[in-house]
C-alpha cells in the first residue's frame, strides 16, 4: 500500500503454476483484468517458473517458514465427526465442510502468530463460496491492446489513451516506452559490436538483465513475424509459434483458442486452419484438470522438453493417457487416538 492508503500501481506476483494460478489459464487472466481495472493498476506482471524450476522461485522459498510452524501441530480430520468411509471415501459433503473448516481456521490462529522479515503473518479461512465467482470474460479488442501473453508471464498494462485507461500513477511509461516488457533477447559480442543471434544460432551468447535489454537498441532477425513474440528465444514453444500469432497484426497468444478468438472478434476474419493444429507429444507423462504434461522431442536439439498444455491443444491419439492408480486414491485414514497412541507395551 502508499502512503495514502491505496494499492501500489505496479504489481508484481510470481506464482507456483499450478492449476489455480498458472498465468496461461483463462481464469486466472480474467481475475487479473479484474484486479488491474479495479485498483488503478498501472501494470500487472504474474510470473511462473517451468516445469521443474519451482525450487527457484524466491516466493516459494520466503513461504517456507509456514510450514516450518506447522511442526508437531496435528488437525484432527473428524473434529465434528468422521465423514469418511474405511476406504478414504467421502460420505458426508457437509461434515466434510465443517471438518475441514476448522482445520483451516487452526491454521489461520497459528500463523497469525508469526512474523516474517518482522511482518505481521494475514491469515483468514475463507468459505470456498466466496472464490467461485467467474470474472466476466474481457472485450477481446481491449484485450488485445492491454495483455500480452506468454508461456510463463502475464503482462496486463494501462495504455496512453486516457479516454480508455486513467493516467498513469507511476513513472512506468518511461521505462517501457513500447508499454510491455520487451521479451528476453541473447546478446552476443562479435569482434566490432553487439548482435541479436538468429534461432539458428547455437553460438555462446547469453541472455541480458533488463536493464541491459532496454539500454542496448538491438532486434533479432524476426524470420517472418510482423513483432517479437515474448517467448521467441523460449526453446520448449519455438516450433508452435507461428501457429499461436494472429496473421493479420502479429500479436502472439500462448493457445490456438485464443489466436481463434481473437482472429474472430478483433478481425473478423475466419479462423485459419494453422489455428487448429494440435501438439503432438512424444508421451503423456500426467495429467490434472483440463491439461496434460507432454513430453515434446525436440529434433533441432535432440532432448525433450516437458510442459503442461490444455487439453484440447494436444493431439492424444493412440497415446496412453495416465491415470491416477487406485492405491493413490486410498489414503490411510487415523483418528487422532490411534496418533497419539504409544505402539510399545511395557514389561511387567
Amino acid at each position: 500500500m502508499t502512503e495514502s492508503n491505496t494499492v501500489k500501481p505496479v504489481i508484481i506476483i510470481f506464482v507456483d503454476g499450478g492449476p489455480d494460478e498458472n498465468p496461461r489459464y483463462r481464469k486466472v487472466k480474467n481475475f487479473a483484468i479484474e484486479h488491474f481495472k479495479k485498483y488503478n493498476l498501472d501494470a500487472l506482471f504474474i510470473a511462473t517458473n517451468a516445469p521443474g524450476r519451482s525450487a527457484y522461485n524466491r516466493v516459494e522459498r520466503r513461504m517456507a517458514p509456514l510450514s516450518k510452524r506447522l511442526a508437531g501441530v496435528i488437525l484432527p480430520h473428524e473434529h465434528f465427526g468422521s465423514h469418511l468411509d474405511d476406504k478414504g471415501m467421502t460420505t458426508d459433503d457437509d461434515l466434510e465442510k465443517r471438518n475441514f473448516q476448522h482445520a483451516g481456521e487452526t491454521l489461520a490462529e497459528v500463523w497469525r502468530d508469526m512474523k516474517i522479515d518482522n511482518y505481521d503473518v494475514s491469515a483468514e479461512y475463507r468459505q470456498p463460496e466466496d472464490s467461485k465467482q467467474d470474472p466476466a470474460e474481457p472485450n477481446q479488442a481491449w484485450y488485445s491492446i492491454h495483455v500480452r501473453e506468454s508461456q510463463y508471464f502475464l503482462q496486463v498494462v494501462k495504455c496512453a489513451d486516457e479516454s480508455c485507461c486513467p493516467p498513469t500513477r507511476s513513472a512506468l511509461k518511461s521505462v517501457f516506452a513500447d508499454t510491455f516488457m520487451p521479451p528476453p533477447c541473447p546478446i552476443l559480442q562479435t569482434s566490432s559490436k553487439l548482435v541479436v543471434p538468429s534461432l539458428l544460432d547455437k553460438g555462446t551468447s547469453k541472455f541480458s538483465p533488463l536493464l541491459v535489454r532496454l539500454s542496448v537498441a538491438l532486434s533479432p532477425p524476426l524470420e517472418g513475424f510482423k513483432q517479437m513474440p515474448y517467448d521467441f528465444f523460449c526453446p520448449s514453444v519455438q516450433s508452435d509459434l507461428k501457429k499461436k500469432v494472429c496473421p493479420t497484426c502479429g500479436i502472439y497468444f500462448t493457445s490456438h483458442k485464443g489466436v481463434q478468438m481473437h482472429c474472430r472478434y478483433v478481425h473478423g476474419k475466419p479462423v485459419q486452419d494453422r489455428c487448429e493444429t494440435r501438439v503432438r507429444p512424444q508421451r503423456l507423462a500426467a495429467k490434472r484438470a483440463n491439461e496434460f504434461l507432454c513430453i515434446v522431442h525436440r529434433y533441432e536439439t535432440s532432448s525433450e522438453d516437458a510442459d503442461w498444455l490444455d487439453e484440447d491443444e494436444v493431439d492424444t491419439s493412440g497415446l496412453t493417457i495416465p491415470e491416477p492408480s487406485s492405491s493413490a486414491l486410498q489414503m490411510p485414514v487415523m483418528r487422532e487416538s490411534e496418533w497419539l497412541a504409544n505402539p510399545w507395551t511395557e514389561e511387567q
